[in-house]
């Protein structure tokens, strides 16, 4: 699709993220007995990867996460993956900045999505930083269709994922449709 246009009756929601109903983890009942979100410790060089899917075509115009509740000398790494691994888009080492607040970064060249299934990855390099997360167990986790990648900062063109082992869930990240706002 070479153009930012939909259906004009199609009304595209202004964020997809990893915990909305197009992501893998849009089971929420998964979580219900272990609470909300929490800042969860980071493996320094660990790359989360998340599936998400989207019925229509989609235009990303920023990309964002929300940092945990401590924030130290760390860069972050967010990229979206194709179904097969293959990296569509990859955010420049971006510095954490902002204890539990969200933080964007704007895509320099806006793209579209088309319809199906992706994965969205997140990776730093530091074993401080703090992304909030889902509290969740590795089996949840792998329920969902998370995987994981060590040495993998910053995300690399083709993930390479292992089976997901980690005690938390999905990481609050997500792609949107519009340069400002939120």
């Amino acid at each position: 699709m070479s153009d930012f246009s939909t259906p004009s009756s199609l009304v595209l929601p202004y964020a997809v993220d990893s915990v909305s109903r197009y992501a893998g983890s849009k089971k929420p009942r998964l979580f219900n007995a272990v609470g909300g979100f929490a800042a969860v410790t980071w493996v320094s060089g660990l790359a989360q990867y998340m599936p998400f899917s989207i019925p229509w075509p989609y235009p990303v115009f920023r990309v964002g996460w929300v940092n945990g509740t401590t924030i130290t000398t760390t860069n972050v790494s967010m990229g979206i993956y194709n179904e097969d691994g293959t990296n569509i888009y990859t955010t420049p080492n971006t510095a954490m900045v902002g204890a539990s607040t969200a933080q964007y970064v704007s895509v320099a060249t806006p793209f579209v999505l088309a319809a199906g299934a992706y994965y969205f990855g997140w990776s730093c390099d530091n074993t401080t930083a703090r992304g909030f997360a889902l509290p969740a167990t590795a089996i949840q986790g792998r329920m969902l269709g998370f995987l994981e990648q060590l040495s993998a900062y910053p995300l690399p063109a083709t993930m390479t994922p292992v089976t997901f082992t980690r005690a938390w869930g999905a990481l609050d990240v997500a792609v949107m449709r519009t340069s400002t706002g939120f």
